[in-house]
Parts: C-alpha cells; structure tokens; sequence
C-alpha cells in the first residue's frame, strides 16, 4: 500500500525572518521614538520663547510706563521754586531736576557714584546698570483747607493714595513742596484727614516741618516715587532677575532671568549756557552715565547734565527658564560671553519722557 506523504503546513517563521522582522521593528520604533523627542524638543523650544517673549512684554511695558511719567510733578515746572525737607543721605535723590539717573560700573566703580538709598541695596550686579526714576506716577487730591502756616498740617478729603511714611509732593503751580508725612489722621464725624509730618521719624525722615509756603485750596498733593531698578540674584530660581524698590520700601522681584540690563541715555548736546538751557528739545544721541558725567567734568558752563535726558534706550539680555540646546552655545551679547545651554534673547527699546523736550514745551 502506498503512502502518501503530506508537506506539514504552518511550521512557523524560520529565524532569518525574525531577524529580519525585528530589524524592520527597531527601524520603526526608533523613527516613532525621534519623531516623539524631536517633538518635545519644539515644544521646550516654543515654550521656552514663549517665556522670553512673554518677560520682555512685561518689562518693556513696565518700564515704558514709568520712563514716560518720570519727572511728572503736576502743574509744577522744573523753572519753580521747590522746598526739599527730606533728611540726608536718603533724601538727596529726590531732586526735582534729576527724574531720570542712572549709572554704571566702569572698572568696579560706580560712575557716577551711588547716593542716596542705592548704597543700602546689596546685591546689585555691578555688570549691569542701574536706573532711577523720579516723579508722580499716580493721581491726587487738592487740599481741603488753607494752611494756618508753612509748618501747618495739611488737610485732604480721604486721601485714598496715601498712606503713613509716604513721601508727599505739593504744588501749587508757583512753588512745591517734598515731605514725609508721619501719619494720617481722621477726626471722627469729619471727612477731612490730615497729613501729619514731623522732623526726625522713619528714614528719610524731615530735617524741619516748614515748606516754605502755606499752601491754600489751589494746591494739590500726590505720592512721589522714587523707582529705582537693578539686576540681582533672583530668590525664586538659579538665574538673575530684574528688581525694583520704590521710595525705600522693600524691593520687588519683578522677572527673573534677566542676565543684563544696559541703560543709555537720549540727550539733547545742542550748545547751551549752563544747567537751566533747555536746548532745543531733541535727541541728538545716546550716552552712558558715566558718560553724562564726564561732559559735565570737561565744562561747567557749555555742559550736559541729566536736566537733557529726553528720553531712555534699555539694552535687555533675557535667558530661558531651563535648557534648550544639546550642547553648550557660545554667544556674545552686550560685552558678555555665555557658553552654556540656555536660550537667550536681546531685547531693544526706546521711551521718551513726557515731559522733557519737545513734547513739554
């Protein structure tokens, strides 16, 4: 009897075709995998800018804001008569004419030199500059009551602006007046406060009570801010940050990383007679601090001060919140090498000052 011999069918995949299968696996899974990781490489990358470009927002409108109101004082002018009663050291920054100052470290030194409250800041990286805005940066009530004399106490219908240690401006558009008021007080049933001021007191503190002027119901009283920002260690990550103290209140940490804030300064070098010449009111070019006090060394009569900063250039260097790049990237910006791995954008812009220049007159 014959038999007949079946083939055995489904024996299975020799090994040659799983080599072969797993190759074509790995080949695949590696593709799926790089397109995963390429994928959160742009997203880390488009977050990252995102960060930047968000932090630039925030302190280009910051800053503009409060470049544009440096120097406001109300219907006041630099041209009127203003009675300081601020102790010294700290009081001698608010100096109506020098709204605008700055400096810069030139070889370790401050140029020009730090006064006022600046010496009391620690921390300040001495790579970048700092900047200091003086003015009105906010509304505020006309006097209710005429002053029974210039050491009177000063009477306001609820000043909601103020509060007890402010430093006050009042004007009455022919001659000004900057205290520290003590406390403010209410007298019950009575809808008037009054801005009580005493020599001595929390720094600055008032060297006399007297403002020269018993100011009437014509006159109007504001907060005025001395806002001065600096770059310094951050307290909330590893990158430097962007700081602000206003008067000598405790400082503010705005943004961090903020690796450099350069400041140059708009003036008009049209040939004047000394510090009252407005110029012609516009800007010419664009100078250092330290620069600003050089012109003034060389001649005292033909000379340009701070009185002719029309308006303000930041130089900003901004870096990423964390990594972005594989490797290390070398990159110059502002004087400054960095080789690391972060990412970092330069941010440029101008404000002009209201009320400086053209726009003033």
């Amino acid at each position: 009897m014959n038999r007949i011999k079946l083939r055995s069918i489904g024996l299975g995949y020799t090994l040659i075709e799983l080599l072969i299968s797993m190759a074509i696996g790995l080949f695949i899974l590696a593709g799926v995998v790089t397109v995963m990781l390429d994928g959160k490489r742009n997203f880390n990358h488009q977050d990252e800018l995102s960060y930047l470009q968000e932090n630039a927002r925030f302190i280009k409108d910051t800053l503009t804001r409060d470049i544009k109101m440096a120097g406001y004082t109300g219907c006041s002018t630099p041209d009127v008569s203003n009675v300081n009663t601020l102790k010294s050291p700290a009081g001698d920054e608010y100096v109506l004419g020098e709204a605008v100052w700055g400096s810069d470290s030139v070889s370790g030194v401050w140029t020009p030199a730090l006064g006022g409250a600046w010496p009391s800041i620690a921390g300040i990286d001495t790579n970048s500059d700092i900047l200091s805005l003086g003015g009105i940066f906010g509304g505020g009530a006309r006097l209710s009551r005429v002053m029974p004399g210039t050491s009177g106490v000063l009477k306001v219908t609820h000043p909601t602006f103020a509060e007890d240690g402010d430093i006050l401006f009042v004007t009455d558009c022919k001659q000004s007046a900057i205290f520290q008021t003590h406390n403010i007080t209410t007298t019950a049933g009575n809808t008037v406060d009054s801005l009580v001021r005493n020599t001595g007191g929390s720094a600055p503190g008032n060297h006399t009570k007297d403002l020269g002027k018993a100011f009437g119901t014509d006159a109007a009283v504001y907060k005025f801010e001395m806002r001065r920002y600096y770059v310094a260690d951050s307290n909330i990550s590893d990158a430097p940050a962007l700081w602000r103290t206003v008067n000598l209140n405790s400082a503010d940490e705005m943004i961090s990383g903020v690796d450099s804030l350069q400041v140059e300064y708009g003036i008009d070098t049209t040939v004047g007679t000394g510090p009252d010449d407005v110029g012609d009111g516009t800007v010419n070019r664009y100078v250092s601090a330290s620069s600003i006090i050089e012109d003034e060394a060389k001649n005292s009569v033909l000379w340009i001060g701070w009185d002719r900063v029309l308006s303000v250039r930041i130089n900003l260097v901004l870096r990423s919140e964390g990594f972005v790049y594989h490797d290390n990237l070398a990159v110059t910006l502002d004087g400054v090498n960095y080789n690391d791995r972060y990412m970092r954008q330069r941010v440029s812009f101008i404000a002009r000052i209201r009320n400086r220049g053209l726009d003033s007159l």
